[in-house]
């Protein structure tokens, strides 16, 4: 991933927040719980894809997860001495992604019936959280699902302002992850 966002379309450097611009989907689990499983989903993504980014994200975490959608002001790095290097991080494209993917598939959950994907994504998310040991019982989150979710999570990316070939990895990797039966 290169992490080339495209900043001249933030003014200050900061992208507004999602109510604003980037359109996450309607909440659809108690706000702990959400919180957790995207935190959980945006570690396991990261820790695939950019694992340099995961002790950057797990100390900055509570800020992350809890304003998705928006891309703090790009960090100049120093240690070179000249000051130029600007340094991308990806966490808050990974958050905002994973928040649509789990609002998303939330929303499916809502709206289906009980024998339909309920018992699955309630499986899936036990899983995710370590909450229920990993086997292959489970039923895999069906490829019409994921495309929508990996439709949704590059959408969301774009919309932040992140080049597509970044946003199609993070989908990618996003995808990659809800679809292992044995998370």
């Amino acid at each position: 991933m290169t992490g080339a966002p495209r900043a001249e379309s933030w003014p200050d450097g900061v992208r507004p927040a999602p109510g604003e611009a980037v359109d996450l989907g309607a909440p659809v689990l108690p706000p702990e719980l959400e919180a957790e499983v995207v935190s959980a989903l945006t570690d396991a993504v990261l820790a695939q894809s950019a694992p340099e980014e995961l002790e950057v994200f797990r100390a900055r975490r509570a800020e992350l997860v809890a304003c998705p959608g928006t891309v703090p002001r790009p960090e100049r790095d120093t240690a070179l001495g000249s000051g130029a290097e600007v340094v991308v991080l990806l966490a808050p494209y990974v958050v905002a992604a994973a928040t649509a993917a789990v609002r998303f598939l939330g929303k499916l959950v809502a709206g289906a019936t009980e024998e339909e994907v309920q018992p699955m994504l309630r499986t899936w998310v036990r899983r995710l959280l370590h909450r229920e040991p990993a086997d292959d019982t489970g039923a895999p989150v069906p490829a019409a699902t994921l495309r929508r979710v990996h439709d949704t999570a590059s959408t969301v990316c774009r919309q932040m302002g992140l080049e597509d070939d970044d946003a199609l990895l993070i989908a990618d990797a996003l995808v990659g992850r809800l679809s292992l039966t044995g998370t």
